[in-house]
């Protein structure tokens, strides 16, 4: 089985939201979001290199981390056209089940606040200070 597949078949495990598949490395996740990839890029960045990925949710902050990442394959359950946008200008292979114009937040009632904090990013890097920032940003004003 090819590490996309195995990564698929992971994601379809009670709880799992996320799994990575780098060589026998694994690496999978319940959290939501993007606090997978901020963990891979932050715990082991080097397993992120010329990895396969599936993920549950896939907004353009998620593609940016993944790219940044050296990621080289992703399937997405659901994707935005945002991620889709940033992935073209990658070259990750990219499969995906439903497609959505943005990520929406968790209330319901706009666009999930990572994906608009990077609308304006092309560079990987960027995306991945400007997201440090918005958790950080977040976490001292829980109420926001």
């Amino acid at each position: 089985m090819d590490s996309l597949s195995e990564a698929k078949r992971r994601l379809e495990k009670p709880g799992v939201g996320f799994a990575l598949i780098s060589g026998d490395y694994v690496y999978e996740s319940s959290a939501r979001g993007i606090a997978p990839p901020m963990h891979c890029l932050s715990v082991e960045p080097d397993k992120m290199k010329g990895a396969s990925v599936a993920d549950k949710i896939v907004g353009r902050a998620v593609a940016l981390l993944l790219i940044f990442g050296g990621v080289k394959f992703v399937h997405a359950q659901i994707i935005s056209q945002h991620a889709l946008d940033a992935f073209a200008q990658s070259s990750v292979v990219v499969t995906f089940e439903d497609m959505v114009p943005y990520v929406v937040n968790r209330q319901g009632d706009g666009m999930c606040p990572m994906e608009e904090t990077v609308l304006g990013i092309q560079e990987p890097q960027e995306a991945y200070i400007s997201l440090q920032k918005k958790i950080k940003e977040m976490q001292a004003n829980p109420n926001s």
